[in-house]
């Protein structure tokens, strides 16, 4: 199968089925806005987490969750491809 794993900046999670990669508009609408790919280990496995490029400017808010995952501090709603690649 193939997921996405969704972090929202408010701390809730959902795992998603995705049958199909999601086309660039999904991943945008996903995290409010353009992307940027992060290479994170999720799950014992090499994954691509979504990340909105400009959360920072934007003023999103801290996701606690999803910067444990990468290391690094993260803002806004971000998702794991488990499946695919960017």
């Amino acid at each position: 199968m193939k997921y996405l794993h969704i972090y929202k900046a408010d701390g809730t999670y959902e795992k998603r089925e995705a049958p199909t990669k999601p086309t660039l508009k999904q991943m945008q609408e996903l995290v409010g806005g353009y992307i940027e790919s992060v290479r994170v280990e999720h799950e014992e496995h090499m994954r691509t987490m979504v990340v909105n490029e400009e959360g920072f400017l934007m003023g999103l808010g801290f996701n606690l969750n999803a910067s444990q995952i990468a290391h690094r501090q993260l803002v806004g709603d971000v998702f794991i491809l488990e499946g695919y690649r960017l």
